[in-house]
């Protein structure tokens, strides 16, 4: 306060000077208290304003992490199922001593149709990665019920991740039970040769028996690659679809 305004007040409030008090310097004063009030309140605006704008931040914040998590919690859910499925359908429910019995496919209807027709399929499906991983990535998001749309980028970043990491392990699987099954033949035909096939081959096994350490050793390179090479063969015969490489 300027030592004028402070004389107005003393001549406002009866002291010596009070006569002097003009209305122009009564307007002055309340105009000077206006501002000074108007000043509180628009800086009381500015703040409450802020407060605000960071309050609905923090809301907005905690609802895109509470989606974020929904949808995480459902992409998990979804992609165990997709998952789960994929086995199914290769065939990957049943074990290599299941489905070679005694140098052949089993009888069992169940177990022998599991593998063959899993067999095919995931000859088919693999052949193509691309479109497989489109595919097995639509299928999680209809499990989910969520639209591509809806996904966040760390979502669909997540997502990418998933199918890129069960695509390979169910193909893993695959080839897995497949040699396997293949190691299961070889083991027979080592026990009787002649359930082979393959003459040449079966008199080469059949030479093993017998033979002497050196000879034997000799004789394993080759056997091992042409068994293994073998029976690969016969289960592209048996089931009508080529191996997974």
């Amino acid at each position: 306060m300027t030592a004028s305004d402070k004389a107005v007040l003393l001549r406002l409030a009866g002291g010596r000077s009070r006569a002097g008090a003009s209305v122009d310097d009564l307007q002055g004063l309340l105009l000077q208290i206006t501002l000074a009030i108007m000043v509180i309140f628009i800086i009381a605006f500015f703040i409450f304003r802020e407060k605000a704008t960071r309050d609905a931040q923090s809301a907005e914040q905690a609802r895109q992490e509470e989606v974020l998590k929904l949808n995480l919690q459902k992409l998990t859910l979804a992609a165990d199922r997709v998952e789960q499925e994929r086995r199914a359908r290769y065939g990957l429910g049943v074990k290599a001593a299941d489905v070679v019995q005694g140098g052949a496919l089993t009888a069992a209807p169940t177990v022998r149709e599991a593998f063959v027709s899993g067999a095919k399929s995931a000859r088919a499906d693999f052949a193509d990665a691309s479109k497989l991983a489109a595919e097995w990535r639509a299928g999680v998001l209809a499990a989910a019920e969520l639209g591509a749309d809806a996904l966040g980028e760390d979502e669909r970043a997540w997502l990418a991740k998933r199918v890129e990491k069960d695509v390979a392990s169910v193909r893993a699987d695959v080839v897995l039970l497949q040699r396997n099954c293949a190691t299961a033949f070889q083991i027979a035909w080592l026990a009787n040769p002649k359930s082979i096939g393959d003459s040449e081959l079966a008199g080469l096994v059949g030479r093993l028996k017998g033979a002497d350490d050196q000879t034997r050793l000799m004789l394993a390179t080759e056997i091992s690659a042409a068994l293994k090479e073998r029976s690969l063969k016969r289960l592209e015969e048996l089931t009508g679809a080529e191996v997974l490489p």
